[in-house]
């Protein structure tokens, strides 16, 4: 029985390291390369197979391995995730791939036998969107007490009642 050896590349870009023994070494000579074996790898890249194919797997590599090729496009990711019935309940060993594969931070339980990946991605976009307007909250606060600092009329406790900051920062910013 033949064994046949094959690198899965777990990233969502293309593959850039070598893909054979000669690729690997820095001799260039045709004659000493002609006396060793060049041993090619049979690689398995999402970034580089086509859906169609991926489609044919029988398992949960095929949602693992869209997932991955997809991670860094956020709107195919969403076509992806909320068109394909699979992500709604997918295994929770994948959903733990996914997550530690990519480092997008799903959340679910351990607990859990399956994994909704669409509500998962859901809240995480959620999440990333209440953050932004959090710390666009703070960024505007602090731009104003800035501003109101440049004035004289203003005094700290004022700066702070109108910016909403904390009055230790404002007297942190006069300092500054």
């Amino acid at each position: 029985m033949p064994v046949i050896t094959v690198v899965v590349y777990f990233g969502s870009d293309t593959w850039k390291a070598p893909r054979s023994l000669h690729e690997m070494l820095s001799v260039q000579d045709p004659e000493i390369l002609s006396m060793v074996p060049d041993y090619r790898i049979n690689l398995f890249s999402p970034a580089e197979i086509k859906d169609e194919e991926l489609n044919k797997l029988q398992s949960n590599l095929r949602e693992v391995m869209l997932f991955i090729k997809y991670a860094k496009d956020k709107q195919k990711l969403k076509e992806l995730t909320s068109e394909n019935s699979s992500f709604q309940s997918l295994e929770l060993k994948a959903a733990r791939v996914i997550d530690s594969i990519t480092g997008i931070n799903l959340r679910f339980t351990e607990t859990e036998r399956s994994v909704n990946i669409c509500q998962a991605v859901q809240e995480m976009c959620d999440d990333a969107r209440a953050e932004g307007h959090t710390q666009g909250l703070q960024d505007q606060a602090l731009l104003t007490a800035q501003r109101m600092l440049q004035d004289s009329r203003f005094s700290p406790e004022d700066i702070s009642r109108f910016s909403g900051l904390p009055l230790e920062d404002v007297l942190k910013l006069r300092k500054k």
